[in-house]
């Protein structure tokens, strides 16, 4: 007696369902960034071909969606990054390039009830960071290295996004004014706590010597 088949499509094998995910992603990408941020989760699901449940068994939600985008686009960023100066321009280059796309990244990363320090794009591009400035300055405080990585990419979100609504000046021009900021700041990783509590007195500190008469 032979058993019986059972109901249904057969499970889809594990590379088939790695490149369906791949191929959602990728008409969400391509979705968002025509029609913006308030694209539905029904019109990617067709324009992927596939059903809403199906987004939904896979992802969970859209924040779980704008994870998974957000994934493929820090593995393009940091390819054959040689340093913070080239992310930075290469990240511009991606908000000037796909600002719908952005603009639906960040509203998922405001909009979720997640730490910003434990939203996946946010920690995936901090650790690269924290990694280019552990190389850079290898004899700073680990500490100090962790929160200069996180307050890094503040800045640049804060500015790019300024930037974008505001943009007055060429995009290489915001580069050159993140990254000295950045080379200004990162130096002092290097410098001994003394010193840098030093150089902040004197910088903050006005000359107060009054010139007798």
């Amino acid at each position: 007696m032979t058993g019986r088949r059972g109901r249904g499509r057969p499970r889809k094998s594990a590379a088939d369902r790695n490149d369906q995910r791949r191929r959602i992603v990728e008409s969400a990408r391509t979705t968002i960034g025509a029609h913006g941020p308030s694209t539905s989760i029904g019109d990617i699901a067709a324009a992927a071909g596939v059903s809403k449940p199906l987004i939904y068994e896979t992802f969970g939600d859209k924040a779980g969606l704008a994870d998974a985008i957000a994934a493929d686009l820090v593995a393009e960023l940091i390819d054959d990054m040689h340093d913070l100066s080239t992310g930075i321009d290469r990240f511009t280059q991606f908000m000037v390039a796909e600002p719908r796309l952005y603009r639906f990244l960040v509203q998922a990363i405001r909009s979720g009830d997640t730490e910003l320090t434990q939203v996946p794009l946010v920690t995936a591009l901090a650790s690269h960071v924290t990694a280019e400035l552990r190389t850079a300055f290898p004899d700073a405080d680990d500490a100090a290295v962790h929160i200069a990585a996180y307050g890094l990419l503040g800045m640049v979100f804060a500015a790019g996004d300024a930037w974008l609504q505001h943009a007055s000046f060429p995009r290489e021009q915001l580069v050159d004014t993140l990254t000295s900021l950045y080379v200004d700041g990162a130096a002092r990783l290097a410098m001994p706590s003394t010193t840098r509590t030093s150089a902040t007195n004197t910088t903050a500190s006005p000359d107060t010597t009054a010139t007798d008469t």
